[in-house]
């Protein structure tokens, strides 16, 4: 169930109504920083890793990554950047 008391833009496509993983500044640079260093091939390669990260560490289930993902395609940009500023959004406000 959506939010109907404050709706942004990740609410509009996010179930707000579940429990977010919260990990703190530290774990979140070492987990970005793992997925930098791996991400050799292209934006293919990487799309996976955040998504095994995401899903892992259940920082989004995978009915919010997929929304995620078809919600960053739609905008102009770089979808990969789009896509971790949103996981980031979400994680830590």
């Amino acid at each position: 169930m959506l939010s109907p008391v404050f709706i942004d833009s990740w609410s509009l496509f996010v179930d707000t109504t579940l429990e977010k993983a919260n990990p703190n500044s530290h774990s979140l640079f070492i987990d970005w920083l793992m997925i930098g260093l791996q991400s050799f091939g292209g934006g293919s390669s990487t799309l996976i890793l955040i998504h095994q990260m995401a899903i892992r560490r259940e920082w989004l289930t995978e009915d919010e990554f997929v929304r995620a993902w078809a919600l960053v395609q739609i905008a102009p940009g770089i979808n990969l950047l789009k896509l971790t500023v949103m996981i980031g959004y979400r994680l830590q406000g």
